[in-house]
């Protein structure tokens, strides 16, 4: 089960790598972002862009840094049976994968338009069912 466990680790670290890139190497505004400004009659340009390139450039960093940090306590950590690395991993998903769900999930219940909830919400899940086979 350990091994099982530790590969879920590591494809939650990859789901966050690809959402980090998203938000890194990706356009400003997301597809969802302009399709919110755009039912309210907005555009991201001037400032808006700016502010909204910064913000996902920040978060996009600290997503790489929380999937690098899962991967390699997976690898030195998990691997190994020790169980204050499983929480760690846990808790590193926890603290990002619930307020990412639940935020996201309030802007598309408010503005009608599909947000990533779903991803945020899916990865958290395997986390804790990686967690849950670890122990086993």
């Amino acid at each position: 089960m350990l091994l099982i466990a530790a590969t879920l680790f590591y494809a939650v670290a990859i789901g966050i790598t690809v959402l980090a890139a998203k938000y890194g190497f990706g356009a400003v505004p997301a597809d969802y972002h302009r399709e919110i400004l755009g039912r309210a009659g907005q555009e991201a340009s001037g400032a808006m862009h700016l502010i909204l390139k910064a913000m996902y450039r920040a978060t996009a960093s600290a997503l790489f840094a929380v999937a690098l940090a899962i991967a390699l306590i997976t690898f030195n950590g998990v691997q190994q049976d020790i169980l204050w690395t499983k929480l760690t991993v846990l808790a590193m998903v926890l603290v990002v994968g619930i307020p990412s769900t639940l935020i996201t999930h309030e802007v598309e219940k408010a503005s009608g338009v599909n947000t990533p909830w779903r991803a945020a919400a899916g990865l958290t899940a395997i986390a804790a069912l990686a967690f849950l086979l670890a122990l086993a």
